[in-house]
């Protein structure tokens, strides 16, 4: 068993989270895609190999910030842990400019995550 999944854009490595980590995310992916009807732009290569497609997570982060848009914190909270790591791996796929401007405090901060999210 592996001990870390991978997430690639071509040949380049995004983000390599443990097992756990990675689970996890894309446990609450799936179940956001689900309740959207959307998609992530992540397929599964292998169990624990992921290809990202970065036109496709941009349009999935805009619809997970324009949720973000909310006074519930709790809904805050569930989101954040997506938000964070998808844009950073957009950002490693050249793609950054693809986010909508207005949420550009957020993307900001979650850029601050980059340095902790190995590849």
């Amino acid at each position: 068993m592996a001990v870390s999944y991978y997430f690639d854009f071509i040949d380049k490595s995004v983000w390599s989270p443990a097992n756990r980590t990675a689970r996890v995310f894309l446990s609450c992916v799936e179940a956001f895609e689900q309740s959207e009807s959307t998609s992530a732009g992540f397929t599964r290569k292998a169990a624990d190999w992921i290809s990202v497609e970065p036109l496709a997570l941009s349009a999935f982060i805009t619809k997970l910030l324009d949720e973000y848009d909310t006074r519930n914190q709790l809904v805050r909270c569930q989101l954040d842990g997506m938000i964070r790591p998808s844009i950073v791996m957009v950002q490693r796929c050249d793609s950054l400019e693809r986010l909508p401007q207005r949420h550009s405090r957020l993307v900001n901060e979650a850029l601050k995550w980059s340095p902790w999210m190995a590849t």
